[in-house]
């Protein structure tokens, strides 16, 4: 079973195998007419999937262009945010949280030796990458707080 992809660029095509040498009973029945009418969630599905890319031979994605919805806040604010991604997202969450607060680097970097930065569960919050979701916890420089919880959905623009 192959998806076929036509470069935007120059037109040409190339076959990424998404199963072999399997009986399509092996399928769900959803999943099977997904496949057979080209469904545009399935093959936008596959088409972010960056291993599945990797696995079919493309040496370098380009990380879709994409949007961070929600409402901004300070970092100083006591908050529980949760950063979801319908598809596995291979950005940093650096970049996502330095881009949507407006954080330099090393004002970044200094929140999290600071404490003020926190992942649950824990990750390492200066090389990691979102995948398909984190929550972090961004305290105040006092010890006891009650955090607000926000959403930040990531979307891929069109």
């Amino acid at each position: 079973m192959w998806l076929i992809y036509n470069c935007l660029n120059c037109d040409n095509s190339w076959n990424a195998r998404v199963h072999s040498h399997i009986s399509p009973q092996s399928l769900n029945l959803l999943q099977l007419e997904d496949f057979q009418n080209n469904s545009h969630s399935l093959v936008e599905k596959y088409a972010m999937d960056m291993d599945f890319l990797y696995r079919n031979g493309v040496d370098e994605v380009d990380i879709p262009q994409y949007s961070i919805i929600g409402e901004v806040f300070l970092p100083s604010e006591d908050v529980e945010l949760e950063i979801k991604s319908k598809y596995l997202f291979p950005v940093k969450v650096s970049a996502l949280i330095r881009e949507k607060l407006h954080l330099s680097q090393a004002e970044y970097l200094r929140s999290i030796d600071n404490g003020n930065i926190e992942s649950i569960p824990a990750q390492d919050l200066k090389k990691g990458k979102l995948k398909r979701g984190i929550t972090l916890v961004f305290r105040s420089c006092h010890d006891f707080f009650i955090p607000h919880k926000r959403i930040f959905p990531i979307s891929r623009i069109q």
